[in-house]
């Protein structure tokens, strides 16, 4: 009885496993996209089997046939990639850390100020696990939850306690619970295993509670806890704000106005929202946002003149949230560096569309110099001999 039982048991097991493995393959292969970074001059799309699909132009030695980008390591077996207005960077599935690009500061944490269009390795490390970049610096997590950062310095951002600028990664003091990061203009923000959430950097680009920044501080050179536990799904930061969805899907957020009067951390929606991605306000470009039900918004900020303390201030009244599509298959936005005048959306089908500039073809090469003055189709991704290409 017993062996009948636990034959039983090991059979419900496998059918479980096999289940499983058949809905992992059946969503890879109707939703392979990973990831998404729109901006730049170009787009980079990060598939699930590890493929990384490269357009429009910027530190490429070289593009196939069909206008994609080529990588001088190659465009398969890729864990995470990032991109700023100044650089690639990405991590391979073993572990190791690439870029290429602009290095006059070192952002490209290879030890020299170098800039060059093939991709290098980063270090010697072989554990890295999450990057990220802004303008002219990235951070990344190692495997063991040690947080480092390089590149640009001016703001404080790398965290170190200096101004100087850093060519390789530097860790940022010598905890090992992080467990995720997000890099602004001249900002850093990080997160820790217990849900505390900490920033360093210039006090004016969006990284802390306004009455920090009107103590006089103008840079945070090391980690400053901001928010004791922060229980939220997704995190987004601009060259001025930082949003966040909680779990209960409210939107939230703090940072700066237009004339860089800060505010508070700030409730902006109590409706319920999945994904959302702040663009540069800095220069008048919204931030997008995906309800629950599926529809896409922009959202703008809006700012009025009020006197506190006898002195006449812009500070934030309130934001504007638009509609744009009120489609409900809505699934997922591109990240936008915070030189990106341009989105990626895409649809619970896969279908990618895009919005904005196509200078260099970054959202699709026929029609490169032509902008996407409204949501337009850039096509699915198809596999064709191991490249993928955008089918109408």
């Amino acid at each position: 009885m017993r062996t009948i039982k636990r034959t039983g048991l090991l059979v419900l097991m496998l059918i479980f496993a096999t289940s499983l493995l058949a809905n992992l393959l059946y969503a890879e292969a109707v939703n392979p996209v990973k990831k998404m970074i729109a901006g730049g001059g170009r787009s980079l799309i990060l598939l699930q089997d590890g493929t990384l699909v490269i357009r429009g132009g910027g530190f490429l030695e070289h593009y196939d046939k069909h206008g994609f980008g080529v990588l001088s390591n190659g465009n398969s077996n890729w864990k995470d990639i990032t991109a700023s207005g100044s650089a690639i960077y990405g991590i391979k599935n073993d572990g190791t850390m690439w870029a290429s690009g602009f290095n006059d500061v070192g952002q490209l944490g290879t030890g020299d100020t170098d800039t060059g269009q093939k991709m290098r390795q980063i270090g010697k490390n072989k554990k890295w696990k999450i990057v990220t970049s802004e303008y002219a610096h990235a951070a990344a997590i190692a495997e063991d939850g040690s947080l480092w950062t390089w590149g640009l310095n001016g703001g404080g951002q790398i965290g170190d306690g200096t101004l100087t600028n850093r060519h390789v990664p530097t860790r940022v003091g010598t905890a090992t619970d992080w467990i995720e990061v997000y890099t602004g203009t001249w900002n850093t923000v990080a997160v820790k295993r217990d849900g505390s959430v900490w920033a360093w950097g210039n006090t004016w680009a969006s990284i802390i509670n306004a009455e920090y920044a009107t103590k006089g501080k103008k840079a945070v050179t090391k980690p400053l806890k901001i928010v004791d536990k922060l229980n939220y799904k997704k995190m987004s930061i601009g060259s001025q704000d930082t949003m966040f969805i909680k779990k209960d899907g409210t939107l939230w957020g703090w940072g700066y106005d237009y004339k860089r009067s800060a505010y508070n951390l700030t409730r902006i929606s109590n409706e319920k929202w999945k994904d959302v991605a702040v663009g540069s306000s800095e220069f008048g470009r919204p931030s997008y946002a995906i309800k629950e039900d599926g529809t896409l918004w922009t959202i703008t900020k809006q700012s009025m003149e009020k006197k506190q303390a006898g002195v006449t201030r812009s500070v934030l009244s309130g934001v504007q949230i638009k509609s744009i599509s009120t489609d409900h298959d809505w699934k997922a936005l591109a990240e936008q560096p915070d030189s990106s005048n341009n989105m990626i959306f895409m649809k619970q089908n896969g279908k990618l569309y895009g919005l904005g500039f196509n200078s260099s073809g970054e959202l699709d090469e026929p029609r490169a110099n032509k902008p996407f003055k409204e949501l337009s189709v850039i096509g699915e991704l198809t596999a064709i001999n191991n490249y993928y290409i955008q089918s109408k």
